[in-house]
């Protein structure tokens, strides 16, 4: 009877038994189990963060980013205002520059013929003073020679006599002679070449001057080649 007890008694501490040493390998496989969880999510929750870290300062970095394209953008407006600026004025002084070119030419050209027109002017000045010199000598012989014939007529007029009123009448045609046919006032200096007329300088020249190149007496034309200074 005892046996048959202890039978009973032990079948069920053994089952007992075994679901306990059941239990405590599945609690302890499931504290394993557990653990490597909580590492895993320990693991897990600081690669989070790790990531949660760098995505920060990735933010950063790209609104650094932005601010900084935001900054260059208002540079380059400014820039590009400031280069239409320039343009423009760089226009203005190239429309200036072409100007004064232009002007610089014109005042080249004005120089030059003003160079010219005063060597003309030198030339002929040069030729005036050289020909009013020689009237001024042929003026001065001519009038040397009227006073030698008025000394004569006055010393012929204090003895009347046909023969002396003959030498003054040929005296004063001589004097009207020697002036200039075309003025009747100065003496005769100048010799136009083609039909040998004779007229002072000033009236040879003022006809020269105003183009009337036609000779007062016979009307034959000429040209400043065909005038020639003679001396009486």
């Amino acid at each position: 009877m005892d046996s048959n007890r202890d039978v009973v008694t032990y079948v069920p501490w053994l089952r007992r038994t075994k679901l306990t040493i059941s239990f405590d390998h599945q609690k302890m496989k499931y504290a394993q189990t557990f653990t490597t969880l909580n590492k895993a999510k320990d693991a897990q929750t600081m690669f989070a963060s790790s990531l949660k870290k760098q995505s920060e300062k990735q933010l950063e970095h790209i609104r650094q980013l932005l601010e900084r394209e935001k900054n260059l953008n208002g540079q380059l407006t400014n820039l590009e205002r400031e280069l239409t600026s320039t343009n423009g004025a760089l226009e203005v002084h190239k429309t200036k520059v072409t100007d004064l070119t232009q002007q610089n030419t014109e005042m080249k050209q004005k120089i030059a013929s003003s160079d010219n027109r005063f060597t003309e002017l030198q030339k002929l000045l040069k030729d005036k003073t050289r020909s009013l010199e020689e009237e001024i000598h042929s003026r001065r012989r001519a009038e040397e020679e009227v006073d030698s014939l008025k000394r004569k007529v006055e010393s012929l007029t204090k003895v009347e006599n046909p023969a002396e009123q003959k030498l003054v009448k040929e005296c004063e045609e001589l004097r009207t002679l020697l002036k200039c046919n075309s003025c009747n006032t100065r003496l005769k200096s100048h010799l136009l070449l083609r039909c040998m007329h004779t007229f002072c300088k000033q009236c040879i020249d003022s006809r020269i001057d105003t183009r009337q190149r036609k000779c007062p007496n016979c009307g034959d034309s000429f040209g400043i080649g065909d005038v020639r200074q003679f001396y009486l």
